[in-house]
């Protein structure tokens, strides 16, 4: 059953943040390269209320196996608890994006309508919002990095003990 919830564990990671690296780091980027500023806007508009809600089903996913896998497996390292207290971060940030600064972004993106026609103080706001954001997006990756590696590093050396 733990070698189970271990490949689900790393099937949900995987989607986590192979998820989050295409979405921000090739697809916007392709999109942007293809598309007016206008039309940018509205297809990310749209795609953002999926691609957040995706990161945050697999955060709390993530999450919840993380803690079942290390308590039924007695984790007690400190490699465990460092990549329990990432995770813990990883699904907080996900959360805040989805519930928190989507709708705010959201909300201010309805309020200026066509960022082509919005003034310099409305597109600072946005700015300000959405570069929020994507930073605590950058750093939702790099903790689930982390956790991919704790975790490694945990089985590994559980393996090696019961061997």
């Amino acid at each position: 059953m733990r070698k189970l919830l271990q490949w689900i564990f790393s099937l949900d990671l995987a989607l986590w943040f192979g998820g989050g690296v295409y979405f921000s780091a090739m697809a916007a980027e392709e999109l942007s390269n293809q598309l007016s500023l206008s039309q940018f806007g509205h297809v990310i508009g749209i795609l953002f209320p999926p691609f957040f809600t995706l990161m945050a089903i697999t955060a709390v996913i993530g999450s919840i196996l993380y803690i079942v896998i290390g308590r039924s497996s007695g984790m007690h390292s400190k490699s465990y608890t460092v990549g329990l207290w990432l995770v813990l971060f990883g699904a907080l940030a996900a959360l805040v994006n989805w519930l928190i600064l989507l709708p705010k972004v959201q909300h201010i993106e309805q309020a200026i309508g066509p960022l082509a026609s919005a003034s310099s103080a409305e597109l600072q706001q946005f700015g300000m919002w959405h570069g929020l954001s994507l930073g605590l997006h950058f750093l939702e990756m790099a903790a689930v990095a982390l956790v991919w590696l704790c975790f490694s590093l945990n089985t590994s050396t559980t393996g090696r003990k019961s061997a």
